[in-house]
């Protein structure tokens, strides 16, 4: 579950809640002010792993700081009663999501290997092994210390923040200090790619595209081959978008809004090649680039 009214979904069935993660704020909050009824959790609420996921740019923000200090009560809340907490303050954003998605899936990735059953039948999630888990302290101006390995904290640990493990606190330290989530994986080559002639001597290149949910999917870059013998990938004939206008978190090729979704109207995966050197060419290559710069391997277009 996610976005910041999810800790209230804990009340009810929370043994079918395998994560929760916050961003920016949390119910609790708004029942402690009188907003809305109060939440009772049941015991079996505290087993939820959860993660608070405030924009530190919400801090003594006039409209939005009380979602800083709703996500810091909330962990204490939640710590208070031994349950699974974390705390990833995000430096780069505000009250927009930013680019908290990438250590949410990240987070979501580690919660659902760690509880979901081998057996299909059975319906029953796992309990989190605590065994692997890292933790920080969180200062009193609410900064994350080091990540280390949760039984070395000693006393300390029942009031740390919580990463899950040791890979995803390496994600959580870097994304803590700037915002980022290191991915060097490229991203899923362009599928389904086909090159049409026209009349007019242009060529119509138009492809399919898979997401790159762990890093997100920047762009594209197609090159051309020409009839004169350039060997094919020598010439760059367009990276789209050609000017990416990033708003709200990393450029992304159909954009990001404040909430997270794709800025209307959608980029199409199509592209118009002309002139000269369009009538000479005698096949393209695409390549799909992520927004750590990482290109996959470039797919063949060959042109009829």
């Amino acid at each position: 579950m996610w976005w910041q009214w999810r800790s209230a979904g804990e009340r009810s069935e929370p043994e079918r809640i395998a994560a929760i993660w916050l961003r920016s704020g949390s119910a609790l909050s708004a029942w402690r002010k009188g907003e809305i009824p109060e939440i009772v959790y049941p015991p079996a609420a505290f087993a939820v792993p959860m993660m608070c996921n405030p924009g530190v740019k919400e801090r003594g923000d006039k409209r939005f700081n009380g979602e800083w200090t709703g996500a810091i009560d909330t962990l204490a809340f939640f710590r208070e009663r031994n349950a699974l907490g974390g705390f990833a303050p995000d430096p780069a954003s505000g009250h927009e999501c930013g680019d908290s998605r990438y250590l949410a899936i990240a987070f979501f990735d580690v919660m659902l290997a760690a509880r979901l059953p081998a057996a299909a039948a059975t319906a029953t999630l796992s309990a989190v092994d605590m065994r692997a888990a890292w933790g920080c302290v969180v200062d009193g101006d609410c900064i994350p210390g080091a990540a280390v390995p949760l039984a070395t904290l000693g006393g300390s640990a029942a009031a740390a923040a919580w990463p899950p493990n040791e890979a995803f606190a390496a994600l959580w330290s870097q994304y803590v200090r700037d915002g980022f989530v290191v991915n060097a994986s490229p991203p899923p080559a362009p599928a389904r790619a086909t090159a049409t002639r026209a009349a007019d001597g242009s060529v119509i290149i138009a492809w399919s595209a898979t997401t790159d949910p762990q890093t997100g999917l920047a762009g594209f870059i197609i090159k051309r081959q020409t009839r004169e013998g350039i060997p094919a990938g020598t010439t760059e004939a367009v990276r789209l978008p050609d000017s990416p206008k990033p708003r709200f978190g990393r450029p992304l090729f159909q954009g990001v809004s404040h909430g997270d979704t794709p800025i209307g109207p959608l980029a199409g995966t199509r592209w118009v090649d002309v002139g000269p050197a369009a009538a000479a060419a005698t096949g393209y290559t695409i390549a799909t680039v992520n927004a750590a710069g990482v290109a996959s391997p470039p797919l063949a277009i060959p042109v009829p």
